[in-house]
């Protein structure tokens, strides 16, 4: 009988399986060589400040299950979002594929915050459990000299 109860449970045991979970996290760096603000949104209460050279992380959270994790900015909630170089220079980032009067970029642009191109993606212990996804965009001197 302590034969089939050792048995029972080494089976129990190995039938449980934890939970699959996927963790993001967001980093927006600022190499555009000045100070950028991004407007608010709906999701974005207040003005995201980012000095030059700064490194701005956001933890997205915890998802249950395996998911490729965040796949935009958590401020790219649909509505055009403006970014400001040295408060005097702006472009809008739209999630449709017009062509706007302001400067801009649209879905199809690889700089837009709507195109999910536009950032480099890296996934770090992809095993059976869980994975941990981090999305970084780059803002670069070319996207302060496209908003001059």
């Amino acid at each position: 009988m302590l034969k089939y109860l050792i048995y029972f449970l080494i089976i129990l045991l190995f039938s449980c399986r934890g939970e699959e979970t996927t963790t993001s996290k967001l980093i927006i760096i600022n190499h555009s060589g000045v100070n950028i603000k991004i407007a608010p949104s709906l999701t974005l209460p207040d003005t995201l400040t980012l000095l030059n050279n700064q490194i701005y992380e956001y933890n997205h959270g915890l998802e249950r299950g395996i998911t490729p994790g965040i796949e935009l900015a958590y401020f790219a909630d649909g509505n055009p979002v403006l970014v400001r170089f040295k408060n005097e220079f702006s472009v809008t980032h739209y999630r449709d594929t017009f062509t706007h009067q302001d400067k801009s970029y649209n879905i199809t642009s690889g700089r837009c915050f709507y195109n999910p191109l536009s950032y480099s993606k890296e996934i770090k212990d992809n095993n059976k459990y869980s994975r941990f996804v981090t999305l970084t965009y780059t803002f670069t001197q070319e996207d302060y000299l496209f908003a001059k």
